[in-house]
């Protein structure tokens, strides 16, 4: 192996290394690490989702932390499945037209609610 090919794989080596880890121990404990940065990130600025899926904050963190690596990667998977799903319905309104919420949103107090009658 020629002296650059091996000074290329020994940098290769160690960035993998660095990254993920060394020991399969180490490379639990930093995807674990990425996966709860992942999921405070989502708890700090909650997605806004449709009306059909369960909210973000529905679990609290720290419950939600105590769940398994696997459990956090597919619930992390799932919100941005259902931040997707929920762009892709907004999405398909027509011109002009309102979500529910938003005409809801919109409605302005009745004229009889100001003066008695």
């Amino acid at each position: 192996m020629s002296l650059n090919l091996k000074l290329l794989l020994d940098i290769w080596c160690f960035r993998n290394s660095v990254l993920h880890g060394s020991t399969q121990k180490e490379q639990h404990i930093m995807e674990r690490e990425r996966v709860n940065q992942q999921v405070k990130t989502i708890y700090q600025s909650p997605i806004k989702l449709s009306t059909r899926f369960t909210p973000v904050n529905a679990l609290p963190l720290d419950i939600r932390l105590r769940s398994s690596t696997l459990t956090l990667q597919r619930w992390v998977s799932r919100m941005q499945h259902q931040k997707t799903v929920t762009l892709r319905l907004q999405s398909s309104l027509r011109a002009g037209q309102l979500s529910t919420p938003q005409a809801f949103a919109r409605l302005r107090p009745n004229i009889c609610d100001k003066y008695p009658p």
